[in-house]
Formats: structure tokens, C-alpha cells, sequence
């Protein structure tokens, strides 16, 4: 009886606009075929320059630039979705409809400890 099988494709393919994992081991380690987990951070998104996604933290006032960083606030992640084309409603949204310093204020609001 066969329980599984497993193809293995050696061809170099194009896969744009995503993210791919390889892993690479000695089959002699494992006696099936090992599972494999990863944390993914997700996008990069805007974020103010005066920032500190790590520490919730802004330092001194902002001039209204962004840098593009890991975060999970969410009104960073609301802002790109509001203005990117790819997956989101860039197309109808542009970022000059946005008020940034209100969504600078809720942002500061969402890194509050509850």
C-alpha cells in the first residue's frame, strides 16, 4: 500500500509577487518527510520616520515622511491598504485623500497598553 507520495520539480519557475521558503536537508536525517514552520513578519509597510515599530515608541514631533518597516500596528497596515494599487484601493484611494496626522493620532492610540 502506498501512503504518500512526494514530486519533487528540479526546474527553475517564476513565481512574482511571492514569497517562497526553500529547505534543503539530508533525507538520511528524517525517516518521513519533516515538517516545516515559519513565523512570517508579513509586508513592510509605511510608517512614520520618527517611528519605533519595536518599541510603540515616537520620538519628537513628526514631519510627515515615511520609511517603510515591519509593524503590526494596525492603523499602519489600515493606511496601506487604503493606498496600495497591487492588493488594495490604491487605485481609488490616493494617499493625499488620507488625513496622515489623524491617522498618526489613532496610531499612537492603538500602541497604548490596554
Amino acid at each position: 500500500r502506498v501512503q504518500s507520495i512526494t514530486e519533487i520539480i528540479d526546474a527553475r519557475l517564476r513565481y512574482p509577487l511571492t514569497a517562497l521558503l526553500f529547505v534543503e536537508f539530508d533525507a538520511k536525517a528524517f525517516q518521513n518527510i519533516p515538517r516545516v514552520s515559519i513565523k512570517c513578519k508579513g509586508r513592510k509597510v509605511l510608517i512614520p520616520n520618527n517611528y519605533d515599530p519595536i518599541n510603540h515608541t515616537y520620538s519628537g514631533d513628526w514631519d510627515g515622511t515615511f520609511k517603510r518597516a515591519w509593524t503590526d500596528n494596525p492603523a499602519w497596515h489600515w493606511y496601506d491598504i487604503c493606498i496600495t494599487e497591487r492588493f488594495g484601493l490604491g487605485r481609488r484611494i490616493k494617499p493625499q485623500m488620507l488625513n496622515r496626522y489623524a491617522l498618526y493620532q489613532i496610531a499612537q492610540r492603538c500602541d497604548q497598553l490596554v
